[in-house]
């Protein structure tokens, strides 16, 4: 994609997202997150991976499972990422994985401007316990 623009004059950069805590994933806007467990090993992190509501899956993502998680290579394809990589322009930020795009970082993260990739979730344990992403607080790092 940075390729695609230098063609035609655009300066871009590619950024890559990742949870500031590293021991977390993240987890798409789209899951919705099923009931709290009363007592769950990590307080912070109250969600089973198990009581996930799964979108249909993103072709272009390689994931074609409707409503399910796909496992390949040891883990969640298409709906749980170690990190995630989009392209700046400027100051604004366009996910060529979901087609989004102008977007500041605060609306990527929390899902503002359409941004279809952003984070419901962040996980433990290869995403097995999950938390819920609290809207302005920035808990992903943007490195270019």
């Amino acid at each position: 994609m940075k390729d695609l623009c230098a063609v035609h004059g655009i300066d871009t950069s590619i950024t890559e997202i990742k949870p500031k805590n590293k021991d977390e994933v993240l987890v798409i806007k789209e899951a919705t997150l099923g009931a709290a467990v009363k007592a769950p090993p990590n307080a912070a992190y109250p969600h089973k991976l198990a009581d996930v509501k799964w979108p249909d899956g993103v072709k272009a993502q390689g994931d074609t499972t409707p409503g399910k998680l796909l496992k390949a290579n040891n883990f969640w394809q298409g709906k749980i990422f170690l990190n995630h990589f989009i392209i700046k322009k400027g100051e604004d930020y366009y996910d060529p994985s979901y087609g989004v795009g102008p977007v500041t970082k605060r609306q990527w993260e929390d899902g503002g401007g359409g941004a279809v990739g952003a984070v419901a979730a962040y996980g433990i344990n290869n995403g097995q316990w999950l938390r819920p992403n609290v809207a302005a607080n920035a808990e992903v790092n943007f490195s270019h």
